[in-house]
């Protein structure tokens, strides 16, 4: 009896695995497969807004801001804020318009003092970030994730795809059930 639970305790002194963060700017995301809760709630960071799109993580993550840098502004364009208390806000110019939800007029006017930066790569169509955070950086968990942005608002066209066949099997119910109610 007592080997097993000395199986048991050393099991569970053994950080998770590693895993990958997948976000967006429009509130979609998952952690290794299994889908992130995201709304628009207030950010309690420093100057943080009162309705920014955040996403809970299933740890706490150490406190600090990750500023993206975009290539193509020549300055960081998008932030990602850990506020040490399970969630992720995301913070997106709006150069190009407000096209998503992480979209903003006036991003916070204050950082973290915990703060790194992070280089978007790709076109301006389709930027994305990778960032993983060593021990005291911002996000950091003893579980060693990954996050990955795709910071594209245009639907990927697996979407597209997904819809057009969702929207046109609708389309056959319908015209079936008219053909099924005239019999």
């Amino acid at each position: 009896m007592k080997l097993v639970f000395s199986a048991i305790l050393l099991l569970a002194s053994v950080p998770a695995f590693a895993s990958t963060i997948t976000i967006n700017l429009n509130g979609v995301g998952d952690i290794g497969g299994t889908p992130l809760t995201s709304t628009m709630s207030a950010d309690p960071g420093p100057t943080g807004l009162s309705s920014a799109l955040t996403y809970t993580l299933p740890f706490a993550g150490t406190q600090g801001d990750v500023l993206l840098f975009d290539p193509n502004l020549g300055f960081p364009g998008d932030l990602l804020r850990f506020n040490g208390n399970s969630t992720l806000v995301v913070y997106a110019d709006n150069l190009n318009g407000l096209n998503s939800q992480a979209a903003t007029m006036n991003p916070p006017s204050s950082l973290y003092p915990n703060a790194v930066v992070v280089n978007e790569t790709g076109s301006e169509a389709n930027l994305m970030a990778t960032y993983t955070p060593g021990v005291g950086d911002p996000g950091y968990d003893a579980s060693a994730p990954t996050y990955v942005l795709n910071a594209s608002t245009v639907p990927e066209p697996e979407t597209l795809w997904l819809t057009g066949f969702g929207f046109l099997a609708l389309g056959f119910a319908a015209i079936r059930r008219s053909h099924m109610q005239r019999s």
